[in-house]
């Protein structure tokens, strides 16, 4: 045996073969599975954060994958909400501004409401005073 292997030297390699998307997915069925399994028992859950690495949005059927996962598992929407970084969204964020409202709609939550809105807002501004390239806009309610 080697011993543990922690996120910090298993994740990088993951991002940089891709595997981490194959990882993620197999985790979120896991999760989705688990969250099941608690409800069916009459534990009651919030939520489980689900973090994604910014190659999970170089998917184009991410939120499809997403949202398939989910429901072959009969797990309700509202038993999530995946993370993400700054850099992520530094990195993507057209696409990920796009994934996060269209997770919302279905009931996913990206973070609490109000605080991820500004959260992106905040971000986003960040980014464009350092000088960075142009955005779409994000409605900060």
């Amino acid at each position: 045996p080697i011993g543990p292997i922690y996120p910090s030297e298993f994740i990088p390699i993951a991002e940089e073969t891709g595997l981490i998307i194959d990882i993620t997915n197999i985790m979120l069925d896991k999760v989705c599975r688990f969250i099941s399994r608690l409800l069916q028992r009459g534990i009651p859950i919030q939520a489980i954060h689900v973090n994604f690495s910014a190659v999970q949005f170089s998917q184009n059927d991410l939120m499809e994958k997403v949202l398939e996962i989910i429901r072959r598992n009969h797990t309700p929407m509202s038993a999530f909400k995946i993370e993400f970084t700054e850099s992520t969204l530094a990195e993507n964020t057209q696409v990920v501004s796009k994934f996060a409202v269209e997770m919302e709609k279905h009931g996913i939550k990206m973070m609490e409401g109000m605080k991820m809105r500004r959260r992106l807002s905040v971000i986003l501004a960040g980014i464009m005073l350092m000088g960075s390239a142009a955005f779409a806009p994000v409605k900060a309610d």
